[in-house]
Order: structure tokens, then C-alpha cells, then sequence
């Protein structure tokens, strides 16, 4: 037996649907819910794409229908075995066929625990930008599951001019990002985030006229 949990901002809201071996199964998804799924990549064959639905297809044989799953702004689906977690990231390669990377999340998110409000995905989405490289194990090649060393993000020629030191307030909006430590041989893309990691866009090394604001 799957089991499929419904979370959303208030707990009080959750639900969990429980799918027998070989079955199928149809589950409406709110874009404000986030689907969890207590399985290990492993044992997912296949994630397809039917309009606006994600179909989990797993080598026993049961289908996960999550309908409406691509309306949400972050497509993202939730794994979990035990006390490890994985994000599934769904995207499309130029056939439009769906591919899927796994990545495993190494601190548990704190939305798991039901006294917590944070949206699970501001949770993730900080963890894949801040991360710097990471680790993405494709559906077809899962063999290499050992993470790249992350790199350690700094500032250059960023002036703290704010009121106390180490405050992470400045006045400064010219300044450069450095990455140091990563994994030779690794790419590295730096995004940015305006409203506390919901949206994030992909920026330069060189940060200059930046508005007021919490980055």
C-alpha cells in the first residue's frame, strides 16, 4: 500500500489517501497543496504527463493520478521513505516527453511538522537555489546517488553600512556574489528571490542597483 498526503498551509487541512497494490487511483490537487508521497524513487517506473494530470506509474503496478498537478506554479512532488526525502522536479526535453530528476533534501523540512505554517516549497525552492550544486539523480541514470560538493556563497565588495554589523542590513546595492568550494567541473547558477523564495529568477555574479528590499 502508497500512501499520498495532501498538505496544505494549515494543517488542519491535510489529507491522506491510501492506494492499495495495482490500483489506480485519481486525486484532485490543489495548486496550494503539495503532494507528498511516502515511496522511494526506486520504485517508480515512470512519471507521465496527461493534460494537466501527473501520472506516477510504479513498477507493482499502481498509478498515482494527481489531476490538475500542472497548474501549480511549482510542479514539484514530495517522496519520502523514512526519514529521507526526495523532491521529484518535473520538466520537459525538446520531444516534450516529461523527464524527472530526484533530489535528496538532507535536512528534513520543517513544514513536516503540523505546528508549522511555512509553505513546504518556499522550503525547497530555498534549499535548490542555495544549495549551489546539487545533486539531480535522473530517471535514467540513478546509479550515481553521492552529491557534488556544495559551494559556500560570500559577497564581494559589499559594504555593511547598515546599523549593527552582521545584521544583514545594508544600505549597499552594488556588491558581487562569489561561489568558493563547489565540486570541480560543476555549473553553478545564481538565482535571486524578492518574496521569501515563492518566486525566484536567475541572475548575474555582478548584483548593482538593487532596489530596497529583503533578497
Amino acid at each position: 500500500m502508497v500512501q499520498v498526503s495532501l498538505m496544505a498551509n494549515n494543517a488542519s487541512k491535510n489529507n491522506t489517501v491510501d492506494i492499495n497494490v495495482g490500483q489506480t487511483k485519481n486525486i484532485v490537487v490543489d495548486p496550494k497543496v503539495i503532494a507528498k508521497i511516502d515511496i522511494n524513487p526506486e520504485k517508480i517506473a515512470s512519471i507521465t504527463r496527461d493534460g494537466n494530470s501527473a501520472v506516477i506509474h510504479l513498477k507493482d503496478g499502481t498509478e498515482i493520478v494527481l489531476e490538475n498537478f500542472f497548474i501549480s506554479e511549482n510542479p514539484q512532488i514530495l517522496l519520502n521513505e523514512g526519514q529521507i526525502y526526495w523532491a521529484a522536479n518535473l520538466a520537459e526535453d525538446a520531444t516534450g516527453q516529461t523527464t524527472v530528476n530526484y533530489l535528496e533534501l538532507k535536512e528534513i523540512p520543517k513544514y513536516i511538522d503540523a505546528s508549522s505554517s511555512v509553505p513546504i516549497w518556499s522550503w525547497v525552492v530555498s534549499a535548490l537555489a542555495g544549495a549551489g550544486t546539487v545533486a539531480l539523480l535522473s530517471q535514467q541514470d540513478a546509479k550515481d546517488k553521492t552529491p557534488p560538493e556544495p559551494g559556500k556563497l560570500s559577497f564581494q565588495n559589499l559594504l555593511d553600512s547598515g546599523e549593527l554589523t552582521q545584521d544583514q542590513i545594508t544600505n549597499d546595492n552594488k556588491f558581487n556574489l562569489k561561489l568558493s568550494g563547489q565540486e570541480k567541473g560543476s555549473s553553478v547558477t545564481y538565482l535571486i528571490s524578492t518574496d521569501e523564495g515563492k518566486t525566484w529568477q536567475e541572475t548575474t555574479l555582478n548584483q548593482k542597483d538593487l532596489a530596497d528590499g529583503i533578497y
